[in-house]
């Protein structure tokens, strides 16, 4: 089992530095055995779509992939980025070990590593003796999936497919798969699959039952279709501790009830990681205050905690912060909801 405890990121876009750590990384047994979550919140332009970005190069840098389209990532005022990430990894023993990744304008990755104790690092020279190498090729980030234009991917994301019949296992498989979480979320609901034989081929089709009822997805939302496409990539959260996922604007077209019962279910069942960036400020009222960094206007420590107070509701303790000093600057006026006769 790999886990992340903590991570530092240097001179990335927006970004001059800034550090986050999962809640309850002191307390490791219930640290292993549990999920961790961590949410950013902030204005935008504010850093948070740079740390996702951040750890999407390390697993292109994994996967031997063309990293051109990352020296934009770089404040334009250094010549490279540095993230530095604290892992517990669990095999016979418990051991911690540091990483430090850069990379340059010039597309240059240099990466070392070494155990928490240990006075020098190994500089990695050849990328298959780094053993954190598969860990970073299989980083999830939402909805890179779909990207992959496999059957499957192309079946959930537009509810329909045409392929061939040896498709149909596979297809169950997936669904089953979603059917763990769906139900948790809508009592009594469930995804199906209906198979229209065409020949060598067959068109597979999805839809939602309940109490044998059925309904199509023809017409659907944009809320449905995320939602299920948000469940796809959760299931290894709930299987896998060593699992790791990261999404970018998680609560887009989410009705707020959802969201939150959505975060809720995967901190109380799941087993791996989530980082995600949201503005629905729902999650604020069920996780642990440890579980959010807000972002600030300082690039310096572009991210942190907001500490409570006497005030127990971290989401109004936020939107009390908001609204009285205005870091945003937006200088908002009394609404007019109408015109006085």
């Amino acid at each position: 089992m790999i886990k992340l405890l903590e991570a530092e990121l240097h001179d990335v876009k927006g970004i001059k530095r800034a550090s986050f750590s999962f809640p309850f990384k002191t307390r490791l047994e219930e640290f292993k055995e549990n999920a961790n979550l961590l949410g950013f919140y902030g204005p935008n332009g504010y850093g948070k779509s740079g740390l996702i970005k951040s750890f999407s190069l390390l697993k292109s840098w994994a996967l031997s992939q063309k990293l051109e389209d990352y020296v934009s990532l770089i404040d334009v005022e250094a010549s490279k980025l540095e993230v530095v990430l604290d892992y517990l990894v669990e095999e016979e023993t418990t051991k911690f070990f540091k990483v430090l990744f850069s990379f340059s304008k010039e597309q240059e990755a240099k990466i070392s590593y070494k155990e928490r104790n240990a006075r020098k690092f190994i500089e990695v020279t050849e990328k298959e003796d780094f053993p954190f190498l598969k860990y970073w090729q299989e980083l999830d980030f939402f909805p890179s999936f779909i990207d992959e234009k496999k059957p499957y991917a192309e079946f959930l994301e537009n509810g329909i497919y045409q392929g061939s019949k040896s498709l149909l296992e596979e297809f169950q498989k997936g669904i089953a798969e979603l059917n763990y979480l769906f139900p948790l979320l809508s009592e009594g609901y469930r995804f199906d699959l209906k198979v229209e034989e065409r020949n060598a081929q067959a068109l597979f089709k999805l839809f939602i039952s309940k109490d044998g009822r059925i309904f199509p997805l023809e017409g659907e939302s944009h809320g449905l279709k995320k939602l299920r496409l948000l469940l796809a990539s959760l299931t290894r959260l709930f299987r896998d501790s060593s699992s790791f996922l990261m999404i970018d604007e998680m609560d887009e077209g989410l009705f707020e009830y959802l969201f939150g019962a959505l975060i809720q279910l995967i901190a109380e069942r799941g087993r791996g990681q989530l980082i995600f960036t949201a503005h629905n400020l729902r999650p604020l009222e069920i996780l642990s205050a440890r579980s959010f960094y807000f972002s600030t206007s300082d690039p310096n420590n572009r991210f942190r905690h907001f500490s409570l107070g006497k005030n127990k509701n971290l989401r109004d303790a936020y939107l009390r912060y908001l609204h009285l000093e205005d870091p945003l600057k937006i200088n908002l006026l009394p609404a007019r909801l109408y015109e006085e006769e």
